[in-house]
């Protein structure tokens, strides 16, 4: 009888024994799968972190740089004469003169034309622009102010003269005449103004 019992008792003992390990066995497995567990969201999560970072700079790699645009300077023709003008303008080319149908109209300037007057249109000189006028078949030299337009390009002439300046220089009769502009300053105009009398 007592061999009985301490063979339950044994039988128990192991039972419970063998029940207290698969419990630590069970407890020590999903601890070991709940720490593990983050360890694969944590590797996951920094893969997906480091390819959003390359695909970033990827991307900003193959972005075009806008392009940088010079800004371009535009001078008009007055602004390009001028600076020629200050290098001193010479020309050569053919002079007309207008009369009868623009007297007494205005020019560019504002003022009245006066056929009989001195005074010439230029293409694109500024206006107020002095030019010595020689007729190279005579030599002859007059000074002009520039107060009017002309269309330019006009069959090679360069310069309209009023009636009264082609017939100072003498060119009335011929009606177009090769010529030669020079650019004068105010004070040098004066002077061969001066001199030409």
């Amino acid at each position: 009888m007592l061999y009985k019992k301490l063979a339950i008792s044994l039988f128990w003992g192991c039972f419970i024994i063998l029940q207290s390990a698969a419990s630590c066995n069970s407890v020590t497995r999903y601890q070991s799968e709940t720490i593990q567990q983050p360890k694969s969201l944590s590797n996951t999560t920094t893969a997906q972190i480091e390819s959003a970072r390359d695909s970033s700079k990827q991307d900003q790699r193959l972005e075009p740089k806008p392009a940088v645009i010079q800004p371009s300077l535009k001078i008009s023709a007055d602004t390009a004469v001028r600076e020629t003008a200050i290098a001193g303008y010479l020309a050569e080319g053919f002079a007309t003169y207008y009369a009868e149908e623009f007297h007494g109209r205005k020019t560019t300037n504002g003022e009245i034309y006066d056929m009989n007057g001195i005074s010439a249109a230029h293409p694109n000189l500024p206006m107020g622009t002095w030019l010595r006028v020689t007729y190279l078949k005579t030599g002859k030299a007059i000074v002009v102010r520039v107060n009017d337009r002309m269309p330019p390009n006009e069959k090679g002439r360069i310069i309209d003269l009023s009636l009264g300046a082609a017939k100072l220089l003498g060119t009335v009769a011929e009606g177009v005449a090769k010529v030669r502009l020079e650019e004068l300053s105010e004070e040098e105009a004066k002077n061969d103004a001066l001199n030409s009398k």
